[in-house]
């Protein structure tokens, strides 16, 4: 039978044994530690694209959005110049004196300028055709009829501004 070890072999045994485990036990927890800390890494980076994600959704959303608004605000006021336009057109078709002639192409022309439509190539054309029309007041009755119709055709004309946005 082997002999029974001695106090301190027992001892020294036992210190070993708990080293062994200690160490054990740290290197189970530094290899946990590190795997927490690379999931954590993971689970973050994956986190942000997600939300960087959602963000450029939003922001997509928001400038569709803004878009919409544009387009339906240029189309409402397209649909408003055009309604002015035609009572434009009805006040100088209308006109029964030279003198109220004169007042609504006098009128019209602010109008051009009020809305800024002043430039675009059609309306250039029509206030050159119709430039001579600062004598309307000197008509005579039978004239104002003609003139009136002939400038109310030309008021039809008038370029409004594109209803839909150009890209830039």
């Amino acid at each position: 039978m082997l002999a029974d070890p001695s106090f301190w072999q027992k001892f020294c045994s036992k210190g070993v044994d708990i080293a062994a485990s200690v160490a054990a036990s740290t290197i189970s927890a530094i290899i946990i530690a590190g795997i927490a800390t690379l999931t954590w890494k993971l689970k973050r980076r994956r986190d942000l694209r997600l939300e960087e994600d959602k963000q450029r959704q939003h922001n997509r959303i928001a400038l569709e959005l803004e878009r919409e608004k544009r387009v339906a605000d240029r189309r409402a006021l397209v649909k408003r110049l055009a309604r002015e336009r035609d009572d434009w057109v009805a006040v100088i078709a209308g006109a029964t004196g030279a003198n109220r002639l004169q007042d609504g192409w006098d009128r019209y022309g602010r109008w051009l300028i009020y809305n800024q439509l002043v430039n675009l190539p059609g309306n250039q054309r029509i206030l050159n055709d119709c430039a001579a029309s600062s004598y309307l007041n000197q008509l005579d009755d039978l004239s104002v009829r003609a003139v009136a119709r002939e400038i109310s055709e030309q008021v039809k004309l008038t370029e409004l501004p594109p209803a839909e946005d150009t890209p830039h």
